[in-house]
């Protein structure tokens, strides 16, 4: 569902991704345009919400962030205001929660419920990796990442089955030497 003034949480705000996300829900739910499907999600009331991560991660209370919010100012100007009645996390800090909150739904213990709300919304699965894929997706924005290539068959070893004989065959294809030489095996 598009919503408008609503960015995508990959949208940095003190170089950390969710802030400003957070904001613009918090602005929009106090104007009374946030839809109610947003609302469960809303702040830390939900353990597993990202809007509760992000104020953990800041450790700033998601009431207080909201109240400040709501007295208006410019995204970067909260973000600051925020990290000084918190904490400013270091740039290893941040370069590990952007990296966290960008993979979340991938390959974790969240993947299940983000395939089923692929699912539910009808998005091609191919397009969604992330919970923040899945956002932009259901949302109308464009991937933020394009697809992952397919890997090359020369690329890399061939493992075949073959019921009839039940046997398995291994084949390395092709792979490159250290010196450059190109060598095969069969």
């Amino acid at each position: 569902m598009k919503v408008t003034a609503l960015r995508s949480s990959y949208d940095k705000v003190g170089g950390i991704v969710h802030f400003g996300r957070m904001i613009d829900k918090i602005r929009l739910y106090a104007a009374g345009t946030l839809p109610a499907e947003y609302h469960p999600y809303l702040g830390s009331a939900h353990p597993h919400s990202f809007d509760g991560r992000c104020c953990r991660f800041l450790r700033i209370a998601y009431s207080t962030l909201a109240a400040r919010a709501k007295e208006g100012g410019k995204d970067e100007e909260l973000f600051q205001w925020a990290c000084a009645c918190g904490r400013k996390p270091s740039d290893e800090e941040i370069e590990i929660w952007n990296a966290f909150m960008q993979k979340r739904g991938w390959r974790d213990d969240s993947s299940s419920r983000l395939r089923e709300r692929v699912r539910e919304a009808r998005i091609a699965p191919e397009a969604v990796q992330s919970f923040f894929d899945f956002n932009d997706a259901d949302e109308g924005r464009p991937p933020h990442f394009p697809a992952d290539p397919s890997p090359q068959r020369s690329q890399f070893a061939e493992l075949r089955l073959f019921p009839a004989c039940a046997a398995l065959t291994i084949r390395l294809v092709e792979f490159s030497t250290l010196d450059g030489c190109s060598t095969r095996f069969d």
